[in-house]
C-alpha cells in the first residue's frame, strides 16, 4: 500500500494537473516524442497508434495518481503500472499479436517514472502556494 498524503485539497490537485498536464499539452508532446521512433512500423498507423494509446494512457495515470496523494515516485510508478495492461486491453487480439499489445503496455510503462516525478514535483509546489493552503485547524 503505497504511502499516501491526506493533505491535498480539491484546488490544489486541480493546480497540479493544470501545471504539470501543461493544459493536457503534457501527454501527447511526450508522447509525439515517445513513439516517433515507431510512426513508420508496420502495420501502419496501428503500430503508431497502440504505442500512443499506452503512453498517453500510463501519463495520464500518473498525473492522476501523482498530483492527487502518492507520495514517493516509485509508489506511483507501481500503481499506475497496474492500469497498463488493463489500458491497453484493446489491443490484445488484434494482429500482429502480442506484439501491438505489448508495444503499448511497454509504452504505457514507459512514461510512468518521468511523468510520477513531474506530478510529484507539480504537486509540492502546489501545496506551498498561499492561495491554495490547507487551512490550519483550530484547536
Amino acid at each position: 500500500e503505497p504511502i499516501r498524503l491526506f493533505t491535498v485539497t480539491p484546488k490544489q490537485k486541480a493546480k497540479c494537473l493544470e501545471t504539470a498536464g501543461d493544459n493536457d499539452n503534457y501527454a501527447p508532446h511526450k508522447c509525439q516524442k515517445l513513439c516517433h521512433k515507431v510512426k513508420n512500423s508496420l502495420p501502419r498507423p496501428t503500430s503508431h497508434r497502440s504505442c500512443t494509446d499506452g503512453c498517453k494512457a500510463g501519463a495520464t495515470q500518473a498525473l492522476q495518481l501523482g498530483c492527487s496523494s502518492v507520495t514517493t515516485a516509485k509508489a506511483c510508478r507501481e500503481e499506475a503500472s497496474t492500469h497498463c495492461n488493463e489500458q491497453c486491453a484493446d489491443y490484445l487480439n488484434q494482429f500482429p499479436r502480442p506484439a501491438l499489445y505489448d508495444l503499448c503496455r511497454n509504452n504505457c510503462n514507459d512514461i510512468l517514472a518521468e511523468t510520477c516525478d513531474h506530478a510529484i514535483k507539480e504537486l509540492a509546489v502546489a501545496r506551498k502556494l498561499p492561495d491554495i493552503k490547507m487551512p490550519v485547524p483550530s484547536l
